[in-house]
């Protein structure tokens, strides 16, 4: 009971020092007070053991949410004594802790925790090492930052096994970082490991191909719209190859028909509407046909205001 109180308490961000309290309560309890005293693991059946963990894992949990550092060292201090440090740091204190340095926007913080834990873990005081989900916390808190370089690094000297979220949260970083030749590279390394290795878990996704497309309409390169359009086409090879269960969507070609609307190509129009109608699925679309007719206008509108700008500078040259 005592173990599921704490649990519950735990997760509102507000009560760690109930949580606290309560587990200091039952330290005086009189049923567990001599078992304390002995601080001997013998003093403990399995059972208490696994409750012990679970409570001092909740007291972490529950200072973690309140980013309370100094409360957190002494707990796990705590926890390694008591007793005989036979006690292992549980799961959820683990990404408790990742969580809360993510959270905070430190992921140099977070990384140096996981690397305590992969530490920790070959010295066999936890019985796993981080795994996938918590290495992706960190890769995302760098997709937070705009940082690429740090998550690629990240990502390869840590995670043993990534998922399509590992490579797809490398992509975004490089996206966010403007450097789009990168996660261009990254989404093709992920396309590369799937071929070779059929993992579910790794198979490409609509997702790995989009945050691409929205990077490159952001951009201010000259050929945004030309890489777009070819990213774009490389999906839809994906999806005839089997390796994308989805082909591009509607989101997918006005995101592209934006970057051309962007464009400082002179015929970006043209070019446009050239690849709309190369769709057989969107080509007939009222919303994307009626964008490409704008730019068509637009074009049409400057072309005619330079046409009579360049006639009024040579009429002008020929009078003086």
């Amino acid at each position: 009971m005592w173990a599921i109180v704490m649990r519950a308490l735990a997760q509102e961000g507000s009560q760690a020092q109930a949580v606290e309290e309560l587990f200091l309560q039952l330290h005086d309890e009189q049923s567990w007070k001599h078992k304390f005293n002995q601080n001997k693991s013998s003093a403990f059946d399995d059972e208490e053991q696994k409750l012990l963990a679970e409570m001092y894992g909740s007291t972490i949990v529950a200072w973690s949410k309140q980013g309370n550092v100094d409360r957190i060292k002494y707990w796990i201090e705590k926890l390694n004594i008591s007793p005989d440090g036979s006690l292992p740091l549980n799961l959820a204190a683990q990404v408790a802790i990742v969580i809360m340095y993510c959270n905070a926007r430190d992921p140099i913080k977070a990384e140096k925790y996981v690397n305590e834990l992969e530490a920790a873990y070959e010295k066999g005081e936890i019985v796993a090492p981080p795994d996938t989900i918590m290495c992706n916390m960190i890769l995302n808190a760098w997709a937070q930052r705009n940082n690429g370089d740090r998550a690629a690094s990240f990502f390869e000297k840590n995670i043993k096994e990534p998922d399509v979220v590992s490579y797809n949260t490398v992509i975004n970083a490089f996206a966010r970082q403007g450097n789009l030749a990168k996660a261009e590279q990254w989404a093709y390394e992920l396309v590369a490991s799937f071929c070779e290795n059929s993992l579910e878990s790794r198979r490409p996704q609509q997702a790995t191909f989009t945050v691409i497309l929205a990077a490159w309409r952001r951009s201010k390169d000259r050929n945004a719209a030309e890489r777009a359009t070819k990213v774009l086409m490389q999906m839809h090879q994906l999806y005839d190859n089997s390796i994308l269960l989805h082909k591009p969507d509607f989101k997918s070609y006005q995101t592209v028909l934006d970057t051309w609307e962007k464009s400082s190509s002179r015929d970006a129009a043209q070019k446009a509407e050239e690849f709309l109608s190369s769709s057989p699925d969107f080509r007939d679309n009222k919303r994307l046909r009626s964008k490409v007719r704008n730019m068509r206008s637009r074009e049409r509108k400057r072309n005619r205001t330079v046409n009579e700008s360049n006639n009024t500078n040579s009429a002008n040259k020929i009078m003086r």
